[in-house]
């Protein structure tokens, strides 16, 4: 699996989870989006909804979860820690999500290495296709530009509300795959690779969540570990949604403490600046 990481960006371990466990997740989840306003689901159309997880304790227990840590340790992972996540939920005929790439490091040459410094974990809460809109990706993105959207800028208001359907950043490109997911599969993939999703075109919501971990955490250069921290204490400028309620200090306490050893800790370095934009 770590080969397949490594070499194409992202890899899919299956049945991670029961289906009972995914069931509940997800009524939990559908009760959130369908809680969120008009205006909130118009903001982020594209991706659908943009639920910051560090406002909800509930998902204490997913972010800590042991199965997935089991995965961690067949990719070799290590000190793995925890900075952020989100509830990404498409309506019924929403349309594609954009192409885009989520690392953040680019002004630092450690991102333009063979190492992971993040990973997402996504856990779709259905079965999942091209037809309700499973991801897509460009493999073998993560470690080289790819012309056709070397130069765009991706995490804008402009694609979030879908306002130019005809941008290349919702096409479909040559290079693309789709990943297609049974419920209780997870897809792991570097923060570099770029990706996005196909629209959903079935009747119902097309639910999952997205994780966001930092593997061997102690071997990050120092600066990166500041802003891994700064990250998850939502005092990032750049971020999508930023902690609306505190993040975790407002958490009750049994549900801090399943998270206690994946709380990056405070560095006494400079952070690294936020820069989306790669320069290969």
């Amino acid at each position: 699996m770590i080969k397949e990481l490594e070499q194409k960006g992202y890899c899919k371990f299956k049945k991670v989870f029961p289906k009972k466990f995914i069931y509940e997740l997800k009524i939990k989840c559908l009760e959130i989006a369908e809680g969120l306003s008009v205006e909130l689901r118009e903001k982020y159309k594209s991706q659908g909804s943009l639920v910051q997880l560090l406002d909800y304790p509930y998902f204490s227990k997913i972010i800590a979860e042991s199965r997935l840590f089991d995965c961690f340790i067949k990719l070799g992972f290590k000190d793995t820690v925890f900075s952020s996540g989100y509830l990404i939920s498409k309506p019924a005929g929403g349309p594609p999500l954009f192409w885009h790439q989520d690392w953040w490091g680019w002004d630092h040459p450690y991102s333009y290495t063979s190492n992971i410094a993040q990973f997402f974990v996504m856990i779709y809460l259905q079965d999942t296709h091209r037809e309700n809109g499973c991801l897509r990706v460009i493999p073998g993105s993560h470690r080289k530009k790819y012309e056709p959207l070397s130069s765009l800028n991706a995490h804008s208001d402009e694609l979030s509300e879908y306002r130019n359907p005809l941008s290349i950043q919702f096409q479909e490109l040559n290079q693309e795959e789709s990943v297609e997911v049974n419920m209780g599969d997870v897809i792991f993939g570097d923060a570099r690779l770029l990706h996005g999703a196909y629209g959903n075109y079935s009747t119902e919501e097309r639910s999952l969540l997205t994780l966001w971990y930092h593997p061997n955490y102690f071997d990050l250069p120092a600066s990166i570990r500041a802003a891994i921290w700064r990250l998850h204490n939502g005092i990032v400028e750049g971020v999508d949604t930023p902690i609306n309620e505190g993040g975790i200090s407002n958490w009750p306490e049994e549900d801090k403490l399943l998270l206690t050893t994946l709380i990056p800790r405070v560095e006494k370095d400079a952070p690294l600046k936020w820069n989306r934009i790669p320069n290969w």
